[in-house]
């Protein structure tokens, strides 16, 4: 079966009906809601609303992206990681009431070492005790935390993200830009296929643009279907891949990119 195809709210911050409506009006399958500019509140009235609105919608597949700018699970200072656990924690525990109802555990995206911080500020044993905790936490409440590959740090190597998310019992959201971004991909060490393959038993869910600008983090979109051909039809055909997310930083990005797909459909459908 195909993987579902979606984009992510980032590009369109808080307006969760503009959101919806854009969706369904441009023919996607569903919604990643970013957790970083989409904010969840903690009054229970304004979250029921909120969880209304998505079952307003059953045709349309949803998934989160857990907060990252102001977190690390895995710092070496245990007022950070153990904040930060707990903060995590707080959003699972705010969409629980709804993840609960669905015949089908929601995924929650998940970094450790976000924001280019070096791995000399964290700390692995941390990091993997911490992993396992909000895995099993977001576990009884019916919630599925995927660990995401990012372009610095110990989810570059291919070998390190499969022994974190081994060791808390996780599945991968494989990030195509991250990747592509990756040092051992930009030195050709490593191709951008095969890093695929190599996370291939534990993608369950994928994040897809072009690359990672390395100054700014920008989401860059392809520019021709040759751009992103092999790496496209890879990811589409991934047997566990539940879900792809056009993970772009500007509507206009957005649209561009899912047009791209679309007029190439028969390039990569079949597959």
């Amino acid at each position: 079966m195909k993987p579902k195809i979606m984009f992510s709210s980032r590009v369109f911050g808080n307006d969760v009906q503009v959101i919806l409506d854009y969706a369904v009006t441009e023919g996607y399958d569903g919604v990643e809601w970013y957790l970083n500019s989409f904010r969840l509140r903690t009054s229970k009235k304004h979250r029921e609303q909120f969880f209304e609105k998505l079952d307003q919608y059953p045709g349309l597949y949803y998934t989160f992206h857990l907060p990252t700018v102001d977190v690390e699970l895995a710092h070496r200072e245990p007022i950070i990681s153990g904040a930060s656990l707990g903060y995590l924690q707080l959003y699972i525990e705010y969409l629980a009431p709804w993840f609960l109802k669905q015949d089908v555990p929601p995924v929650l995206t998940l970094h450790v070492g976000s924001n280019s911080i070096s791995v000399e500020e964290l700390d692995w044993e941390v990091a993997l005790t911490n992993l396992k905790q909000l895995g099993d936490f977001a576990a009884q409440r019916n919630g599925v935390v995927l660990l995401e590959n990012l372009k610095v740090g110990w989810t570059t190597d291919p070998k390190t993200h499969l022994q974190m998310a081994d060791h808390a019992g996780l599945g991968i959201t494989f990030d195509t830009g991250h990747a592509a971004s990756n040092p051992l991909v930009r030195s050709g060490e490593l191709h951008l296929v095969d890093y695929a393959d190599a996370l291939s038993q534990k993608i369950r869910h994928v994040h897809f643009y072009a690359y990672e600008s390395l100054d700014q983090g920008r989401h860059m979109p392809p520019e021709t279907w040759m751009d992103v051909a092999e790496i496209w039809s890879k990811v589409v055909a991934l047997p566990d891949a539940q879900s792809v997310v056009l993970e772009l930083s500007t509507e206009e990005e957005l649209a561009k990119t899912f047009d791209l797909l679309m007029d190439n459909k028969d390039k990569w459908q079949g597959r």
